[in-house]
Formats: C-alpha cells, structure tokens, sequence
C-alpha cells in the first residue's frame, strides 16, 4: 500500500515474506541498479518499524525491459 499511495514512481510494487526474507519487487522507469528502490524500501520499512531497524537491504537482482515498438 505505500507504495501505490505514496511511492507511484514505483509502479506495480509487490511485497511478499516468505518467514524468513522480505522482498520488494517493483517496476520504474529511471532506477537501473535498483538502489533508488532499495533507498525508498528501507525508508519505508524504518516508518513503520517501532524502535531502531537493524537490518540490511540488498538489492537481489535488476531486469532492463527494453521498450520495443
């Protein structure tokens, strides 16, 4: 939700825990490292996370979709 509402650069944004893991996978059209996603992740995590996040965001991997006419 908070990135449909308040992150729409991020486009079709999914998170999914697994019990284990938290993954964020989402589309845009400016981000080719995906840390611009990673920075928006974690801020996103740190407001809604009650005392100090202690953990690390790595980005997993990148896809380039090439727009062909």
């Amino acid at each position: 939700m908070e990135f449909q509402q308040h992150r729409t650069w991020h486009s079709n944004a999914l998170c999914i825990w697994d019990g284990v893991l938290l993954t964020l996978q989402a589309d845009n059209d400016f981000d080719k490292d995906g840390l611009a996603l990673a920075d928006e992740f974690s801020d996103a995590i740190s407001a809604y996370v009650s005392g100090q996040f202690d953990s690390e965001i790595h980005v997993k991997s990148v896809t380039e979709v090439l727009n062909v006419p």
